[in-house]
Order: structure tokens, then sequence, then C-alpha cells
């Protein structure tokens, strides 16, 4: 999983790189949280204002916060499959009232304000606090449209049509003009060589961002946090010890192998 901080400082350092010429965005998300959209989408904007294309290509899934992101791409290219759109806001607030009277939980609440009631969940909403929900669910899928109607030239009364949470299929969101063409990420990568004025078959490089971990890395983080956080409850608590300090940073000194080879299965 890529929280919104990784991916949107992905985009910005591959925009400040004077090496790459366009950014590949693939995308495989059912969405999350409005906030997170948001700064991934202005990621994208920015990389833009700089003079990158940027082509999204999307894979199984690209919706509600998925497809946020990438509505204002140069392009969009989507599997036939893929399932698109979802261009909807919902929030979930549940009422435990019932539940902890059942268990003998009693609960007390002490407030300030008129609508800091808002999510304390042993309580119903109040009338006013569900309209101010409401409203700020509604100013949430505003925002949605607008940005979608702006990267796909539609109007927000079109965008509307497809939205209110509807997910259409690739093959559909590509009649209905959610996405620019049917394929897969060569498809995308042809679509990023035409944007910069190259052949469809001239010859590039793909560079990930951000790089991959190192697996030497990955099982040093592994066994800090065997190590660290569930250390008690090990039943290999000293071999897990034994190897940490041979997958700690060495400073400036070289580096000497373990005297075995690891075989991982």
């Amino acid at each position: 999983m890529l929280a919104s901080d990784v991916v949107s400082r992905a985009i910005l350092d591959a925009a400040k790189d004077d090496a790459i010429s366009a950014i590949l965005f693939r995308v495989d998300s059912p969405g999350g949280s409005p906030l997170a959209s948001d700064i991934v989408w202005r990621a994208i904007q920015q990389a833009r204002s700089g003079g990158k294309p940027v082509i999204a290509s999307l894979s199984d899934v690209a919706a509600s916060g998925g497809y946020f992101v990438v509505c204002g791409a140069d392009a969009i290219v989507a599997d036939p499959a893929t399932f698109t759109g979802s261009i909807g806001v919902f929030v979930l607030r549940p009422v435990l009232e019932k539940l902890l009277g059942k268990l003998d939980i009693g609960v007390e609440v002490l407030t300030r304000g008129t609508h800091a009631d808002l999510l304390i969940g042993s309580r119903p909403l109040s009338e006013s606090s569900r309209a101010l929900l409401r409203n700020e669910v509604r100013s949430i899928y505003d925002l949605f449209v607008e940005r979608v109607a702006a990267g796909r030239s539609m109007t927000a009364e079109q965008v509307d049509s497809l939205g209110r949470g509807r997910v259409w299929t690739g093959a559909q969101a590509l009649e209905k003009g959610l996405i620019d063409e049917v394929g897969g990420i060569s498809a995308a990568a042809t679509r990023a060589k035409l944007a910069l004025g190259l052949d469809a078959d001239a010859d590039v490089a793909l560079v990930p961002y951000p790089s991959p971990t190192h697996l030497a890395d990955q099982i040093d983080e592994l066994l800090r946090r065997m190590t660290i956080a569930v250390r008690p409850a090990l039943p290999f608590q000293d071999l897990a010890e034994r190897l940490e300090p041979w997958l700690s940073p060495a400073g400036e000194a070289p580096s000497l192998l373990p005297p075995f080879l690891v075989e991982i299965r």
C-alpha cells in the first residue's frame, strides 16, 4: 500500500528529475480519503505545470479516489474490464449505543460546542449535526464533479449524470468520455511517447518511482519490527537478535557477507 505522501512525493521527484521526460502513473485503487486523493491530484497538476506529460494507466480498479487522482491527467488509458469511475462520496458514522448497552458498557460524554457530538459513536446524531455532515459530504462530491469536469472537458451536469457512485467498465468509460483509450500499460507508454513527439516504437526506459526497496533493506525492516515490536512473542527471538546487527547500516565501513546462504521460498 502506498499512501498519498509517498505517491505525491514520487510524482514531484519525477517531475523535478531532468532525466525523466514523462510520467506514467499506474493506478490500482478502490479509493479512500478525499484529502489523500486531493494531495495526489495536486501533485499531478504540479508535474503537468512543469511541462511533463502525465499519462494515467488504470489497472484492475480505479474507483472513487482512484479515479479522482487521475481525472486531471493528460490522458487516461484503462483495460476493457477496469472498474472505472464510482464518482461519489459516502461517510460511515456508526451508532454503537445498543451494542454498548448489551455489553453493559457505560459511556459518559462531556461536550462543548454545537456539533461536538459529530464523531461520538455512543449516541445518534442530532438533526443539526446530521445536516452538517450531509453538507460536508455534498461539498466533497461537488469538488469531485468539478475536478472531473475540468479534466475531461465536460459540464458538471454531464459528470453528475455519470457519477453518484456509478461504476463503469473501461470499455463503457471510453464511450462516456471518462478515459481516452482502452489498453494496458504498453498503450499508455505509447501515449507518453507520442506526447513527447517520439515515434510509437521508440526505445525508452521505464524508471520506477519511488525506487524499489532493496531486499536487504526489506529484511532489515522486518527484523526490526519483529525484534522490537513483538519481541516477547517470538519463538525464534535469539536467532532474530543475532541476525539484526548484520543487516544494520554500517556507515562508511565495508559490509561483510554472513557465513551462510539464505534461500527464500
